[in-house]
């Protein structure tokens, strides 16, 4: 009797020390399950502080890559009744265009468009000024009229005779005649002028030098008087059209 009784209780025990290890290994497998899910999740990622310029930089507009610079090689089309004065050579191109705010006035231009000066006139008197501001007068006088640069005389043009005029220096000196659109100069030079549709070409010593359009030939014939400045000339080519 006693045998069966510790052979019962022996498997009794054997069995319940074999659901303890059971149970044991289901919380284990538990717990490792729940640390994996855990390391699954996406870690959030750490903000990094930007420096003051960085968040400067950050900010900061790029340049439009589309933008264009300007096309100094550009022609502008030159507004309605402009003087156009063309050198021979193509380094000089200008546009006197009529001004809006100056009545009579002009408004000097590259061929780009580009202001190279301005011309104010009044019932005596003409003035050109240039980029930098420098200004050159011409002033009507009884028989003529006078250029000046500053306070200086540089040229004086003296009417004698129908379509005929005289040509002096700041010093007095002849400096030549002209008749129509023929200038002969005291040098031996001779300006002249021809017209080809509504184009002027103005020459010197059958040298061309320039080509003009919406000018009169005996006004055009003064930007061949190369011992003036291209502005005294302007001046010149002005002053005789109004005066």
């Amino acid at each position: 009797m006693l045998l069966p009784t510790l052979l019962a209780r022996y498997d009794s025990l054997v069995r319940r020390l074999a659901l303890g290890c059971v149970v044991c290994v289901a919380f284990a497998v538990s717990g490792f399950a729940c640390k994996k899910g855990d390391d699954d999740k996406p870690k959030k990622s750490k903000k990094v502080k930007k420096t003051k310029d960085e968040d400067k930089q950050a900010k900061t507009p790029k340049p439009d890559d589309k933008s264009k610079k300007p096309d100094d090689n550009k022609v502008e089309a030159p507004a309605a009744g402009s003087i156009e004065i063309r050198s021979a050579d193509g380094k000089t191109a200008m546009f006197l265009e009529p001004a809006k705010k100056s009545k009579g006035g002009f408004r000097i231009k590259d061929a780009a468009g580009k202001k190279l000066g301005r011309v104010k006139l009044d019932d005596t008197k003409v003035k050109v000024r240039d980029a930098k501001g420098d200004t050159t007068k011409a002033k009507k006088k009884h028989d003529g009229f006078k250029v000046y640069k500053g306070e200086d005389v540089v040229l004086r043009v003296k009417k004698r005779g129908e379509n005929k005029f005289k040509l002096k220096g700041g010093d007095d000196a002849d400096m030549g005649k002209l008749k129509g659109n023929r200038l002969t100069l005291k040098s031996g030079d001779e300006i002249v002028v021809e017209t080809v549709g509504d184009t002027i070409s103005v020459m010197r010593a059958g040298k061309a030098l320039f080509t003009v359009k919406n000018l009169k030939p005996e006004h055009a014939v003064y930007l061949g008087v190369t011992e003036l400045s291209l502005h005294q000339r302007i001046a010149a080519v002005i002053a005789a059209s109004r005066f």
